[in-house]
C-alpha cells in the first residue's frame, strides 16, 4: 500500500498537469494577497474559466506538437507570461536603467516574440524535459501549500491595525477626535482663478461666492506642486514632495510607475484606515485596501484585484486609448469619450448614495472627476458638443473655448453635488474641492505663462468652520497637512510651497 501511494506521488510529479497547478497557484497567490476582498463566487468563476481555457489550449497544442509533454510545457510557459505579465513588467519598471523596456509598446511585442521562440524551440527539439516537468510540479505544489497556509493564517489571525509606518511620518492616533466623513473631490485639470482671469479673461467669482455662501473657505491663489496628475496625486496623498523620480514627463516611465506605487500605498488613506474610516475609492487609482472602482478593462470589479497584472488587463487598459487617439478609429474614440463621461456621473452618484446610506461609521471618499479634463464633452448649458475628432478642422482657440465652456458646466455640476452632499450629511461631513493641476494648453503658444499650469482651485468645507490652517497661497502638498492638524489632532509642519519642474 505504501509503495503504491509512493508511486502515485512520483507519477503525479512526473505528469503533465503542471499548467493546471500554475492556474491554481495564480488563484491562491492572488487571494492570499487579498484575503476577504474578492467574493468566493467570482474567484471560483475565474478558476473555472482559466482551467477551461488552459485545457482547451492544451488540447490544441497536443494536435500541433503531437506530444503531450511539449504541449503541456508550452501551455505552462504561455500562462506564466500571460498571467504574470504585469509582475514581469513591473520588475523592469522598478529600475531606472530598465524602466524604458517596461513600456507596453515594447514589453508586449517582446513578450509575444519570446512566446514564439519557445514555441519554435519546443516544435523542433526532441527532448522530453522530464526534470523540468518534475521541477515545475514540485515547485508549484509547494507554492500552493504555502499560499493556503497564508490564507488560513490571515483568516484565523487577522492582523491588528499597525501605526508604526504612520508614526515614522509624525502621525499619531487621535481617539478623542470627532470623525466626520470626508469627501475629497479632485477636479482634474481645473484651472485656478488667476489663470482663468489672465488667460481666458474669465471671472470665476460667482462659483466662489456660491461656495462661500455654503460655508466653504475658498483659497484665492492656490497652486499645485506638479503639472502631471499621477505626480500631483501621489504628492497630495502622501503630504510630501516626491524624491528621486526624475523630471515630470509622460516619457518618464520610471517616475510614473513609482508615483503610481506611492498612490497605492499612501499615508493619507492609511491614516484614515487606522482611525476606523471606511475607504470608498471612486477613482482610477488603487488605494491601500481599496481597489480602483473605475477601470478600462471588462472583468468584474473585485476580481480585478487578482487579474489586474495579467496580459489581458494591462493591454486592455491601454488599447482603447491607443486605438482612439493614435489611430483615430471612431468606434474606439466614442468608447473612450463615453467611458470618462459616464464615469463622471457614476462617481458623483456613488458619492451621493454613500451620503444617503445613513451608515454611521465614518468614510473617506475619494472622487476623481475628469472635469473639466478632456474629453471636453458639454457646453456651459450642458449640451453635448461635437467632439474634436469628428471635426474636419479646428484651431487651438476652439479648444480653449470648449475648455472654458466645460469648466462653467463643471461649476454647475459641483454646485449641485456640493448642495446635495451637505443636505444628505446635514452639513456634518468635510468636503474638499481641489484640482491636481491647471489647464495644460499647447506649450508652444508664447502668450501662456508656464506658471499657469500650476494655478489650481482649492476650497474646503469644515463643519466646525476652523480654517486658520488654510491660507490663500496654499499648495496641494499641504492640503491634508492642514486638514489633519485642524481636525485630527496632528502637529505636522507645513512644507514650503514650491513648483516642481
Amino acid at each position: 500500500m505504501k509503495m503504491n501511494f509512493r508511486n502515485s506521488i512520483l507519477q503525479f510529479f512526473k505528469d503533465d498537469w503542471h499548467f493546471l497547478l500554475l492556474i491554481i497557484f495564480f488563484i491562491t497567490h492572488g487571494y492570499a494577497e487579498n484575503v476577504g476582498m474578492v467574493p468566493l463566487g467570482e474567484l471560483l468563476l475565474l478558476l473555472l474559466a482559466l482551467a477551461a481555457a488552459g485545457l482547451l489550449l492544451f488540447w490544441i497544442c497536443k494536435k500541433v506538437f503531437r506530444s503531450r509533454e511539449k504541449a503541456a510545457l508550452f501551455v505552462s510557459f504561455f500562462l506564466i507570461v500571460f498571467l504574470f505579465f504585469g509582475a514581469f513588467q513591473d520588475f523592469f519598471g522598478d529600475y531606472r536603467l530598465t524602466s524604458a523596456l517596461a513600456q507596453l509598446k515594447i514589453f508586449f511585442p517582446v513578450s509575444l516574440l519570446v512566446i514564439l521562440l519557445v514555441f519554435i524551440l519546443l516544435k523542433t527539439t526532441k527532448q522530453k524535459f522530464l526534470r523540468l516537468r518534475i521541477f515545475l510540479n514540485v515547485l508549484l505544489a509547494l507554492y500552493i501549500l504555502i499560499d493556503i497556509g497564508v490564507i488560513g493564517a490571515k483568516l484565523l489571525l487577522p492582523p491588528a491595525k499597525d501605526i508604526k509606518q504612520l508614526s515614522a511620518y509624525g502621525l499619531t492616533a487621535c481617539d478623542t477626535c470627532s470623525k466626520p466623513s470626508i469627501y475629497f473631490i479632485l477636479l482634474d485639470e481645473y484651472s485656478g482663478t488667476d489663470a482663468l482671469r489672465s488667460y481666458f479673461n474669465y471671472d470665476n467669482s460667482p462659483f466662489e461666492h456660491f461656495l462661500q455662501q455654503q460655508g466653504f473657505k475658498v483659497n484665492h491663489h492656490p497652486t499645485s506642486n506638479y503639472v502631471f496628475t499621477v505626480f500631483s496625486v501621489a504628492s497630495i496623498l502622501n503630504m510630501e514632495y516626491l524624491q528621486q523620480l526624475g523630471v515630470q514627463s509622460a516619457t518618464n516611465h520610471f517616475g510614473y510607475r513609482r508615483a503610481s506605487a506611492h498612490i497605492g500605498d499612501n499615508m493619507v488613506t492609511r491614516f484614515f484606515q487606522q482611525q476606523g474610516y471606511r475607504i470608498n475609492n471612486y477613482s482610477y487609482f488603487p488605494l491601500p485596501g481599496a481597489p480602483a472602482v473605475f477601470k478600462s478593462d471588462y472583468l468584474p470589479g473585485k476580481v480585478s484585484l487578482i487579474t489586474h497584472k495579467t496580459m489581458y488587463s494591462r493591454v486592455a487598459k491601454e488599447l482603447m486609448q491607443v486605438l482612439a487617439s493614435r489611430y483615430s478609429i471612431s468606434y474606439f474614440q466614442e468608447k473612450y469619450d463615453a467611458f470618462y463621461i459616464n464615469n463622471n456621473e457614476a462617481i458623483m452618484q456613488k458619492a451621493l448614495e454613500e451620503a444617503r446610506s445613513g451608515n454611521t461609521s465614518p468614510s473617506f471618499n475619494y472622487l476623481h472627476l475628469m472635469l473639466p479634463h478632456y474629453p471636453l464633452a458639454f457646453d456651459s448649458l450642458g449640451r453635448r458638443i461635437v467632439p474634436f475628432w469628428k471635426r474636419k478642422s479646428f484651431t487651438m482657440q476652439d479648444v480653449d473655448d470648449a475648455y472654458l465652456q466645460y469648466l462653467v458646466y463643471t461649476n454647475k455640476r459641483m454646485e449641485k453635488l456640493v448642495a446635495e452632499l451637505k443636505s444628505q450629511t446635514n452639513g456634518k461631513a468635510i468636503i474638499i474641492l481641489l484640482s491636481d493641476h491647471g489647464y495644460r494648453a499647447d506649450t508652444n503658444r508664447p502668450n501662456i505663462d508656464p506658471k499657469s499650469y500650476y494655478q489650481t482651485f482649492n476650497a474646503v468645507y469644515l463643519p466646525n468652520q476652523h480654517y486658520d490652517a488654510w491660507y490663500d497661497s496654499i499648495s496641494n502638498v499641504n492640503e491634508f497637512r492642514a486638514l489633519l492638524n485642524t481636525s485630527f489632532g496632528q502637529r505636522l509642519p507645513m512644507l514650503k510651497d514650491s513648483l516642481v519642474k
